[in-house]
């Protein structure tokens, strides 16, 4: 006769093994850590855990994924069941997808939730882009070369305009580096009749994240 086997800590189904014949008494001895109560079927993922004299089928996530959701942490699933109280299963897939950009994924009514396709996502990514360029740097040549390549003349456009603002004479004559977020930028640029998407994609080009075709393809 088949007696059920179960580990004597998790509970969880083993497998089968088969039981002998009491000599003395008859019927079948039953093993340590096993019923005669019959498996029920259960499928991926899932487990028959034996608990209060019955099987019971459970979800079985262990080696995979959770996610702690107050603090967006990872770790591998360690027990059999639903996942506890402030976690939430995940898939290798999504916990590659949130390394790869920590900003498709939020806690949104207690689920970690994957928010690419909203409009709170692009206005995310669109505030950190302009976050990023605002701190671009380039030197002042680099500034001056790629202002004359756009057209303008340092002598007749540039330095004038620079000297006519006493602000804008003491950064440009102390700095070493210009910054993408000086606002003076923006105000010659305007004067100048440069626009700021203009203004970023020279700093862009300065950097190496554009080619200088197109920089000039955007003038």
């Amino acid at each position: 006769m088949l007696a059920f086997r179960f580990d004597e800590k998790t509970k969880e189904y083993l497998g089968t093994q088969e039981a002998q014949i009491n000599p003395l008494e008859g019927g079948y001895l039953l093993p340590a850590n096993c019923t005669f109560l019959n498996v029920p079927s259960y499928g991926k993922e899932t487990i028959p855990v034996f608990e209060n004299d019955y099987w019971t089928v459970k979800t079985d996530k262990r080696g995979q994924l959770q996610v702690k959701l107050d603090d967006i942490t990872f770790s591998k699933v360690d027990y059999i069941g639903n996942a506890k109280e402030g976690y939430q299963f995940i898939t290798n897939e999504i916990f590659e997808n949130y390394l790869a950009d920590t900003d498709r994924y939020k806690v949104i009514n207690g689920v970690f939730t994957d928010i690419i396709n909203t409009p709170e996502y692009e206005e995310i990514k669109r505030q950190k882009e302009a976050e990023r360029v605002a701190n671009l740097r380039c030197t002042k040549r680099v500034f001056v070369m790629m202002l004359e390549k756009l057209g303008f003349d340092y002598f007749e456009q540039i330095k004038p305009l620079i000297e006519s603002n006493r602000q804008a004479q003491l950064e440009w004559d102390l700095c070493v580096e210009l910054e993408r977020k000086n606002a003076l930028l923006d105000i010659m640029a305007a004067q100048m009749g440069v626009t700021s998407e203009q203004l970023d994609n020279l700093f862009k080009a300065a950097n190496g994240e554009i080619t200088e075709e197109e920089f000039l393809g955007g003038k």
